[in-house]
């Protein structure tokens, strides 16, 4: 049975989801990308659309993000320009509040331990100094106008929003659900067309821009997955694309694609030990080298989750990082 009543806005790629409160004014799920057109920018464009669901933009108090994304996060400072509050989890605080300049941060960061993990030094200069300029900007938004959110939010009906932490996605990923009405806006952590990525995230500070270590982000992101099975989901609204019914099918499309790699990884690290670099390539041979990168974030992800459940060990050799089987 398809979810008939639920208001949602596109807004280039992404889909926004106002909320009305039960003091009759709105909580938006996800502020937007800032973007611009010929004649008209993604601020504007979201107004009109707010407008045309009868709702002023002016009724809109809160603004909860999912995620520290660009795509997801990048109108913070619009809305936080015309008096709602930023709704932050604590862990991706810092990310709204620098912006873009977390981005470069995130960058430098990935660059610098990408080829710690085997990828060739020449071919990663090559790529991260030749990267095309993002379509969105992300300009900073005040410490000040964001808050860390609460557990639940009353809205009309009698339901309440729930608030849920789930990291994965981002070091502070949320996800939120109406029990009442089985809603699970779920941001990017279950997309109805892709895996997300679980990334390579660096939790940064105004303080300590230097001092970065790699949070591992997929450990974390099965047992989000697993815990939010256990809720009665019956609609998953995700940050991108069409409102899903059928919930159990993407629970397990997430399963299986983490097992099955898994089980790939482990193979491979039975014949010999490898560099996460060695494994990508030799699990995706007809793959060029320079666009192994995404597949050996993946891979990353699976060794620290071997990491923890003691299935590997990692050495380093010349700045560089060897995972053994201990099997």
């Amino acid at each position: 049975m398809l979810l008939q009543h639920r208001q949602s806005i596109n807004l280039g790629n992404n889909v926004i989801y106002p909320l009305q409160l039960k003091n009759g004014k709105y909580l938006l799920i996800d502020a937007g990308p800032d973007f611009h057109l010929d004649k008209l920018n993604s601020w504007q464009l979201l107004n009109i659309e707010l407008e045309n669901l009868s709702i002023q933009p002016s009724e809109i108090e809160k603004v909860l993000i999912t995620h520290a994304h660009i795509d997801h996060a990048g109108l913070a400072h619009m809305w936080a320009s015309q008096g709602a509050t930023i709704l932050v989890s604590k862990k991706d605080v810092s990310a709204v509040e620098l912006g873009n300049e977390h981005l470069l941060l995130q960058k430098k960061f990935q660059r610098n331990d990408i080829i710690r993990y085997g990828f060739p030094e020449y071919l990663a200069e090559n790529i991260f100094n030749n990267e095309k300029q993002s379509q969105f900007s992300w300009y900073p938004c005040a410490l000040e106008n964001i808050e860390l959110p609460k557990k639940t939010y009353p809205l009309i009906n009698g339901h309440y929003l729930e608030v849920l932490d789930a990291p994965g996605h981002t070091p502070g990923n949320i996800v939120c659900f109406i029990p009442q009405t089985g809603e699970l806006f779920s941001g990017d952590t279950l997309l109805p067309t892709t895996i997300p990525t679980p990334g390579m995230h660096y939790i940064t500070s105004q303080k300590a821009k230097e001092d970065y270590k790699r949070w591992p982000s997929l450990p974390d992101f099965i047992e989000t997955v697993k815990s939010l099975q256990k809720l009665k989901v019956k609609y998953i609204l995700p940050g991108h694309g069409s409102t899903v019914d059928d919930p159990q099918k993407l629970f397990k499309r997430f399963n299986t694609h983490h097992q099955i790699r898994a089980k790939r990884i482990r193979k491979l690290l039975s014949e010999h030990s490898d560099t996460p670099f060695g494994l990508a390539k030799r699990q995706y041979p007809k793959i060029p080298e320079k666009r192994l990168i995404q597949a050996m974030i993946e891979i990353i992800g699976h060794l620290d989750v071997f990491l923890i459940s003691m299935e590997v060990e990692c050495s380093e050799k010349n700045n560089t990082l060897i995972y053994t089987s201990t099997k």
